[in-house]
Order: structure tokens, then sequence, then C-alpha cells
């Protein structure tokens, strides 16, 4: 069986600081998987890297079975890769759903990490109605 997600000997490092050293990874489908560790050990770094914010310094990501070269953000969202990271205060109702939470994740934001007001407005409604019918 392909796995959805395979990651083979991924490596990265910033400086002369090693964060992924040879990492291997297969995903099936109807796994469940946790990235723990502490802080430090490479977990953001390797999230980073399959969602194609950082770019792999040696190994290979493959969605579906096929290798993806040049890896960037817009990229895997399209390959249905993304990530939702914690961060309390864009989300100030605690209330809103995740169906919101995943839409923020979608749009583009300004050189300062925050999403454009006047373009993504009436979507985020939209998605917050379509969520709660």
């Amino acid at each position: 069986m392909t796995a959805l997600l395979s990651l083979q000997a991924v490596s990265k490092s910033f400086g002369g600081v090693r964060a992924l050293r040879g990492v291997t990874l297969d995903l099936q489908p109807g796994e469940v998987h946790a990235l723990v560790g502490e802080n430090g050990a490479g977990k953001s770094t390797l999230v980073r890297i399959v969602t194609g914010a950082h770019a792999a310094d040696a190994g290979t990501v493959a969605i579906g079975g096929q290798v993806i070269a040049h890896a960037d953000p817009l990229l895997m969202r399209g390959l249905g890769v993304a990530s939702i990271y914690q961060q309390p205060a864009l989300f100030r109702r605690p209330c809103w759903p995740m169906s919101g939470r995943r839409w923020m994740s979608r749009h583009r934001r300004d050189r300062c990490g925050w999403r454009s007001s006047s373009s993504s407005r009436s979507p985020a409604r939209s998605a917050r109605r379509r969520a709660s019918s």
C-alpha cells in the first residue's frame, strides 16, 4: 500500500545546529500519529518541512508515492497538507469551531502574520455558516 505521506531520511540543519537527522516516517490511510518530544527536538521543523515552509537539507517527502521536489506551502495545501498552529491570540472566542480555524490556515497573511481584513471577512462568515448548518 502506498503511504499517504512518506518521509525518507529527512535532515535539516540551521547553521551548526542539527534539527533533524535521517527522519523516516510513513503515514498510511486510517492511521493516527502523535509527534511528541522535548523542546528543541525538531517537531516544529519536521512539520514545517512537511507543509513546505522549510526545505529539507537531505531526504525526500512524498505524497501518495509522488516525491515532491520543491515544496512550498501553497503547493502542499493544494495536495491536502496543512498545519494548524496553536496561536490562542488569533482566536479570541474559545467556542469558535474548528472549521473556522482550518479556514484561517488556508489564507494569505501579511508580513506580520495577520490575515488581510478586507478580502477575508465575508469568506470567514460563509465558512462559519456552512459549518454550523
